[in-house]
């Protein structure tokens, strides 16, 4: 029920008049989900993280964003049909960047087993909110497009990997160990 309220929520994006984040329509614009579901659903997360983010830049503390603009944006690409580095070029000139970009590499057959297991999970309604197994499986292409935008840019992603639970406790003392060094120094 708690997913199938958060469709409502975005509805009202939808209404004449209601006002949104500029980004948020600029990337719609650049990368429109071809279907209603589809764009209901990139418009949700686009307005959260954008409320997220504005709220993390008054913060004087280290906010981490899961799945963040970087993740948005291969899911809209996704839901475009436009899997091309020219309109993630542009999508990718919009978005904020962040202090430190971490790309986590977990293995193809791993994402495959967490995605069936979610479907399998959903009600009929949450389902028509959801990609198949294999459209999700293409964001793994879609994010090195993006690496490679971004080492373009001279802007560069952290990998770590995980695989199992001792991959993601090593993975998670990379990432401290990078903040650290980064607040350390200075970065804001």
């Amino acid at each position: 029920m708690a997913r199938a309220s958060k469709v409502f929520t975005a509805l009202d994006a939808l209404v004449p008049g209601v006002s949104i984040d500029p980004l948020v329509g600029q990337l719609m614009e650049i990368l429109p989900p071809k279907s209603w579901t589809r764009a209901i659903r990139a418009r949700r997360y686009l307005r959260n993280i954008c409320g997220s983010w504005s709220a993390a830049l008054t913060s004087d503390s280290v906010v981490i964003f899961d799945q963040g603009f970087m993740n948005s944006l291969c899911s809209l690409a996704l839901f475009s049909g436009a899997v091309n580095q020219h309109a993630l070029s542009r999508g990718l000139s919009l978005v904020p960047a962040p202090d430190l970009l971490i790309r986590v590499e977990t293995p193809r057959e791993v994402l495959q087993a967490r995605l069936k297991k979610r479907l399998r999970r959903q009600g009929l309604f949450e389902r028509l909110f959801e990609s198949d197994i294999q459209r999700s499986l293409r964001q793994i292409e879609i994010s090195s497009m993006i690496d490679d935008l971004l080492k373009e840019r001279g802007r560069h992603s952290m990998r770590v990997s995980w695989r199992d639970q001792d991959t993601l406790a090593m993975a998670v003392e990379t990432i401290a160990d990078e903040i650290v060094l980064k607040k350390g120094h200075g970065s804001p």
